[in-house]
């Protein structure tokens, strides 16, 4: 049986291995969701202080339960309009992804025109197509990749980040050491 968030994230753009995204619909949630099992889900979003001259990226990773596994913020120094700002963070996101070497992820970030330029199938001309093409090319590395807008309020977390990146000049990655379950008995 397939349950409603399944289904509204099958309505999203879903990369899977092989396929190039095909389209993206537009999530009307507000708050957090948990992904499936088995997957990962990073959010992601951009900060652009133009009078600093930088932009700053959040990413948050979380899995199935919730369950936090790693953060990153990243500060650049150049002077960038939003919507190649909002591209790069989904890059840094997919980039985040591979080193962590997970496989079945879903994106989230409330730049919906990004979002839709990944999922489009049409040759990605703007300012910021070469960036999109790097994502949908290092998306190919994953089993699923699947990209869904949300509204600012869904994505307080990122935005924070790359709030925190730009005004403290920071870049930092915050990680969770797995727990092990012992199994010696001990």
């Amino acid at each position: 049986m397939i349950s409603l968030q399944d289904y509204h994230i099958g309505l999203c753009c879903d990369n899977t291995r092989g396929l190039k995204p095909v389209a993206s619909t537009v999530c009307k949630r507000q708050v957090w969701v948990a992904p499936p099992p088995n997957f990962i889900k990073i959010n992601w979003d951009a900060v652009v202080n133009s009078s600093r001259g930088c932009v700053g990226f959040g990413l948050v990773t979380r899995n199935y339960n919730g369950v936090f596994f790693a953060a990153k913020c990243i500060v650049q120094s150049q002077k960038i309009e939003a919507k190649s700002a909002e591209a790069l963070a989904a890059f840094w996101a997919v980039r985040f992804c591979l080193e962590m070497e997970f496989r079945e992820v879903i994106f989230e970030g409330d730049a919906a025109q990004v979002i839709d330029d990944i999922c489009s199938t049409l040759p990605h001309l703007s300012s910021s197509g070469h960036i999109i093409e790097s994502i949908v090319h290092d998306t190919y590395h994953l089993t699923s990749a699947k990209f869904v807008h949300v509204k600012r309020e869904g994505n307080a977390v990122p935005h924070g980040l790359a709030k925190l990146a730009v005004d403290q000049n920071l870049s930092s990655c915050w990680m969770v050491e797995p727990i092990m379950e012992n199994n010696s008995g001990f």
